[in-house]
């Protein structure tokens, strides 16, 4: 079943176009990336799901409702969570204080008890430090943090920009296992994602993106195989 549908969606920031006829659709309890160089559009995609940037023309359909013109709010109240590159959390505030505003939504006030211990067991580290000031973790923590606070949103479709950057392959890796067990639980996600090997090997399905279209389809592995994307992004 389609979770999230994207019919020849067109973004433009002012009079540039950054998104243009594009098509996608992320299935339900599957993992889905996005894949292409620095400015193919990505990020703008993502927010554009999210209701943060407007839609020029297409549709946004979620669970079968057209949600083209819903503000972010609404969206989010509907279960569709981002968790943007750079991570914006509140610095001056502690680990607890941020994941009980990522509870904020009404669709997550009854399970905040719930999702915060499905939190701490996903994330020790954060149970540990839950009076820590977020902006003393190390980047690897913050990161987690983030995903977290995510989490205590009660997401349908949780999508992820960029979720390594900047951090050590060590941490990477950690963070890869966090996102494959998110999934396992049920979770839908829409991965954006620096390391193109990663997140193929994570994914099920993937779409390439270049210049704001979609230029490649299919199954991850499929992907991952092809010569053009070894050469493109992967030196080989």
């Amino acid at each position: 079943m389609k979770l999230l549908q994207l019919k020849n969606l067109h973004v433009r920031y002012g009079d540039i176009e950054v998104i243009r006829e594009l098509s996608l659709a992320v299935e339900n309890g599957k993992i889905t990336s996005l894949v292409g160089s620095n400015g193919a559009g990505k990020t703008s995609l993502l927010k554009a799901i999210s209701g943060i940037i407007p839609v020029h023309s297409g549709e946004i359909l979620f669970e079968g409702r057209n949600i083209t013109h819903v503000p972010a709010h609404e969206r989010v109240e509907m279960g569709i969570i981002q968790i943007p590159e750079g991570r914006r959390l509140f610095p001056y505030m502690n680990v607890m204080e941020n994941l009980e505003l990522g509870s904020i939504p009404r669709r997550a006030k009854a399970n905040r008890s719930k999702n915060l211990e499905k939190v701490f067991d996903i994330f020790p580290k954060l149970a540990e430090r839950k009076n820590q000031l977020a902006g003393t973790l190390s980047g690897g923590e913050q990161q987690m943090l983030a995903i977290a606070r995510g989490l205590m949103s009660n997401p349908s479709l949780l999508m992820l920009d960029e979720p390594s950057l900047g951090l050590a392959p060590l941490v990477v890796k950690e963070i890869f296992a966090i996102l494959l067990e998110i999934h396992k639980s049920g979770i839908t996600i829409l991965l954006v994602e620096q390391d193109v090997k990663k997140s193929l090997n994570l994914s099920d399905m993937g779409y390439v993106l270049e210049n704001g279209r979609v230029v490649m389809q299919g199954s991850s592995k499929d992907i991952l195989a092809s010569d053009s994307i070894r050469k493109a992004y992967l030196g080989m």
